[in-house]
Parts: C-alpha cells; structure tokens; sequence
C-alpha cells in the first residue's frame, strides 16, 4: 500500500503569520496606537486572527493518498474511497490550476497547485482510479 502526502508549502503559512504581525505591529511602529478607537483595533484584530486562521489552516493542511482511501486534514477530517472516483479534472480559476475529483455520489474534492507535488498528486489519482487524462489535458 503506497502512501503519499501532498501538503502546502510551510513558508506560505509562516509568511502569512509574519504578515499578521506586521499588521498588529504597525499601529505601535507609527505611534498612533494610543489613538486608535476601539472600533480600529477591532477591525484590525479581525483582520489579523483571519490571516492567523488561514495560515494555521495552510499549515495543518494535508492530503494523503493511501493505498484505496484518501485523507484530507486541517480542522477536520474527511476520507474518500479511490473506488468511488468517476472523474478527476484539472481547471483553472482564481489565478491557479485545480484538480476537481468528482465522486459517484456527486460530492466534489478540490485542490490547488499550491500543493507540493500537484501534478504527482492529479496523475496518481488518475492511475488509482484507472482514469485517462481529458484530450484538452493532453
């Protein structure tokens, strides 16, 4: 049973938390922050726990090919059956490639290039669901 591991790379979630800081930084580098209201500093706290989440999210991120199931991780788990894969797509949409795995039951797994070994992971879930590429792929 080969197993195979495709996550996002670690700098993007470190750059995105050292954006965060930069962001919560900036009212006490410009020495407006004992004037900022309530309402700023809440506008800028929202601001900045969305990036956190988002990088913690691109950090805990992982999908994982093993044998006939697949894994994907971050907050929560899902798990999918190579078996039950009637498609696998790659488009493009808001500025990157996707890989679009459809399901007998309808339900729809997506995931960016960003991921580590994207075109490894489209191919491998090809070849396990003994699926040719589309002619426009070609």
């Amino acid at each position: 049973s080969e197993h195979k591991e495709f996550r996002y790379p670690k700098r993007l979630a470190y750059l995105s938390l050292l954006l965060a800081l930069v962001f919560l930084s900036a009212p006490f580098a410009l020495s407006t922050a004992s004037t900022m209201q309530f309402g700023a500093w809440l506008m800028l706290g929202s601001l900045s726990l969305c990036i956190v989440m988002t990088s913690a999210y691109w950090y805990l991120y992982s999908l994982v090919i093993d044998g006939e199931n697949i894994g994907i991780s971050a907050f929560r788990d899902q798990r999918f059956l190579v078996s039950e894969i009637v498609a696998v797509n790659v488009s493009v949409g808001r500025g990157a490639r996707y890989v679009v795995v459809k399901f007998v039951n309808g339900t729809e797994l997506t995931a960016p290039n960003y991921l580590t070994g994207f075109n490894e992971l489209v191919e491998l879930l090809r070849v396990k669901a003994k699926l040719a590429a589309p002619v426009w792929e070609s």
